[in-house]
């Protein structure tokens, strides 16, 4: 007998009522949850059902009853509350826990950083003290990252609240992993051997303070092979090669906490020390007289800073940008484009590219997805602010090369298909000159299918897509690991069907990359853009719930 998810509306552990479903990860379902008999929301979190039934199953409930344990020990205002722990009624193992207002620190950090002073120091403070009391009880968190912290606004001051212990290690636990666990950005050195140690977690916050005091993102560095060669470096990144003008003392620390080498690397209650005497100092600093026309010199040549760091100054004419959303899909660009030795590759955002000066970049590859960018009016103020840069615009073969060609681009190479090519591409637009043109791109065609469906159909086909996908994604990836691969191939191609029908552009080409990389028997590959298949549905589901709320026919119960 198949384990089957419970259903909306179900009660489970007793007392907590699933409401809506909130997302998905690679091993659990969270849901939001009403506990009867009080006003407590909750949310409760359970693993996908296949996990339980096949070769793993005893390693997800283990890894579940590890959640559980870490959780019970930690009662601290900066961490998740744990209600409940038990199972339903079909035997799958269930957690409810605090649900907490607010937004994910990525969506913060996005709109935001670099943060303020105030809300740098109180994001510093607040999750070193998490971690501390995490460590106090022998348990390292192991994926500390933007997306599993919630902030919020309380009396005119930030407050912070760590969040899933899904991957927490116990110190005292059996060593059993499923491999390097951990987010692309902020996953330390270490753990690409399996060390894990609670500087493990000051690495992570240090990639995250590096995000809140700079304003960048730190790089997925894992991807493209660079967290490995840094393995045992004493010295870390310096976050004034990115932005001069940020408080010197905050950077200092920053950099301490990124050091590769995890011996040398502060502790976290070195790194609240030196936290709080940098903050002190920093403020002092900011209190002398003059310091605010020192800033605005500081601003005016930061620019200059920043370019020699994102644009290496060896051989400027010969440098590309490559401006790709998607981590797998960035790496497997700049990984082919490195290989021409004559062409330094830099990995960067929109925000630099159209900051750098004239002649910094001799030409940029853009991903004709990038989300929440008209990426057509992007490539036309490239074409009248940067006359000299060639642009090279990747993306699926739906989008056409003319179209493209008409907004401005030197050229258009569909991926994975034309990967080969874009290296040729690439060298070709170097010497190019640009047009003009307009465009636009998006990422759910709502006025596309609701041409395509009536009511009835739209709502049959957007909750038919919800209730299928996990269950697909979560399928690809136990046949990837079977080695059952026109089984994982077969599912693919599902979803393309099924995103393409939706217009869901960003899912249907990375399912489109999935199988390439499966029919080559690129493993490693495929494995690598599953996970961002799994990203982009999280982005993608509460659009779609919504658009399947709308489109709901009379009569049709929730």
């Amino acid at each position: 007998m198949s384990i089957t998810l419970p259903r909306l509306g179900q009660v489970v552990l007793g007392s907590f009522r699933l409401e809506r479903r909130l997302g998905a990860g690679a091993f659990a379902v969270a849901y939001l949850a009403h506990q009867l008999g009080t006003d407590r929301r909750a949310v409760v979190k359970l693993p996908h059902p296949y996990l339980l039934e096949g070769p793993q199953a005893a390693e997800i409930r283990r890894r579940f009853g590890v959640e559980a344990r870490a959780a019970s020990r930690v009662s601290h205002p900066n961490v998740v509350t744990i209600y409940m722990v038990g199972e339903t009624a079909d035997g799958i193992p269930a957690i409810a826990m605090e649900f907490v207002e607010g937004e994910a620190l990525c969506t913060r950090l996005k709109l935001a950083a670099p943060l303020p002073l105030a809300e740098l120091g109180a994001l510093g403070k607040q999750l070193g003290e998490a971690l501390r009391a995490l460590h106090e009880v022998g348990i390292v968190h192991r994926d500390l990252a933007p997306s599993n912290v919630i902030v919020c606004t309380r009396s005119r001051e930030l407050s912070v609240t760590l969040l899933d212990f899904g991957v927490a290690k116990l110190l005292d636990a059996p060593n059993k992993t499923l491999g390097p666990m951990g987010t692309p950005g902020y996953l330390a050195p270490e753990q690409l051997q399996g060390q894990v140690t609670p500087r493990t977690d000051v690495y992570s916050l240090g990639a995250i303070l590096w995000w809140a005091l700079t304003g960048y993102e730190r790089p997925d560095d894992y991807s493209d092979g660079t967290l490995l060669r840094r393995l045992g470096s004493p010295l870390g990144p310096d976050p004034l090669q990115v932005r001069p003008d940020a408080p010197r003392r905050l950077a200092e620390v920053v950099s301490r906490m990124l050091i590769p080498a995890y011996e040398r690397r502060l502790s976290v209650e070195g790194f609240l020390d030196e936290w709080r005497a940098a903050l002190d100092a920093t403020l002092a600093e900011q209190s002398e007289p003059g310091f605010a026309a020192r800033t605005r010199r500081q601003s005016r040549t930061s620019s200059v800073g920043v370019e020699a760091v994102t644009a290496p100054a060896a051989s400027q004419s010969r440098t590309v940008a490559v401006v790709v959303g998607n981590s797998v899909l960035r790496a497997l660009t700049t990984s082919y484009l490195q290989r021409e030795g004559d062409i330094a590759v830099v990995a960067c955002d929109v925000r630099e590219l159209t900051r750098s000066n004239p002649g910094a970049y001799a030409a940029a590859v853009l991903d004709a997805d990038l989300p929440g960018v008209d990426v057509g009016e992007l490539v036309q103020m490239l074409a009248e602010c940067y006359e000299e840069l060639a642009v090279v615009v990747i993306g699926s073969a739906e989008q056409g090369g003319a179209h493209w060609m008409r907004a401005g681009a030197s050229a258009f190479v569909q991926l994975p298909e034309q990967l080969d090519e874009l290296r040729a591409e690439v060298a070709r637009a170097l010497g190019r000159r640009q047009t003009t043109g307009t465009s636009s791109s998006g990422r759910l065609s709502t006025p596309m299918i609701e041409r395509l469906y009536d009511a009835g159909q739209l709502h049959a086909a957007l909750d038919g897509f919800i209730g299928e996908v996990p269950q697909w994604l979560a399928d690809v990836n136990l046949s990837l690991t079977n080695g059952e691969l026109a089984r994982a191939s077969g599912i693919c191609q599902r979803l393309v069907l099924s995103a393409d029908s939706l217009g869901l552009t960003d899912l249907a080409r990375l399912a489109r990359a999935t199988c390439a990389f499966i029919m080559d028997a690129d493993l490693d590959g495929a494995s690598g853009l599953t996970a961002a298949l799994e990203d982009e549905y999280e982005k993608v589901f509460p659009e779609v719930y919504a658009l399947m709320q709308c489109s709901r026919p009379a009569g049709v119960r929730p």
